[in-house]
């Protein structure tokens, strides 16, 4: 984007919540693949937690 062109606040606004979304996305998925690799060696526990 050129900085001489004035950027519409609707637009800038929506890229900036889908980055917010992506950003939080990719945080819980790869929280939830942290728990997921621990609970793989500990499926005992895992399924003790689920129930």
């Amino acid at each position: 984007m050129r900085t001489d062109e004035k950027p519409q606040k609707g637009n800038n606004q929506v890229g900036f919540w889908i980055k917010v979304l992506i950003a939080v996305l990719t945080g819980i998925a790869s929280a939830l693949g942290v728990s997921a690799a621990m609970h793989a060696t500990h499926a005992e526990g895992f399924l003790h937690a689920m129930l």
